[in-house]
């Protein structure tokens, strides 16, 4: 008999600030598995839209609220965390307007604010990587269409 594959889903942000004419973006280090650094995300509860789990979870993680979502970014992983379990991460991407994080639950144990060259560099996964480089790309193109 094959096993039952157990669904799970996840909502998080692509976290940038603006530092003058550089565009950072924020990633943590997750407490359990030390040495892993990665975006914003967490799981969605019972009743909740993609965005509100995104919002939660951010201010739970990293103790930021004041935020502004960018309309027209959503970006999608799928991995397997564990034997007989799949994933569906969705991502949003938000400017934060203050850079104070704080950590409201002991899950993570550092933040950096990094350029996205660094970031592809401090990012453990590829799939985290590889929505930086969407993330990135959506924000230039916006940028470069608002500043005409």
């Amino acid at each position: 008999m094959t096993p039952k594959i157990k669904h799970e889903k996840s909502c998080g942000a692509v976290i940038f600030k603006r530092d003058g004419d550089q565009i950072l973006y924020l990633t943590v280090e997750y407490k359990k598995e030390k040495g892993y650094w990665g975006l914003v995300k967490g799981h969605v509860e019972k009743g909740e839209t993609e965005h509100e789990t995104a919002r939660r979870e951010i201010y739970e993680e990293v103790g930021l609220d004041d935020l502004t979502f960018l309309d027209g970014f959503r970006a999608e992983i799928n991995y397997s965390p564990k034997p007989n379990t799949e994933k569906l991460v969705v991502f949003f991407l938000a400017e934060a307007h203050t850079d104070h994080v704080r950590y409201l639950w002991d899950e993570h144990v550092a933040h950096q604010w990094l350029p996205v060259t660094e970031m592809l560099t401090q990012l453990t996964y590829e799939s985290d990587r590889s929505v930086i480089r969407l993330a990135d790309a959506f924000l230039r193109a916006e940028y470069l269409r608002s500043s005409h």
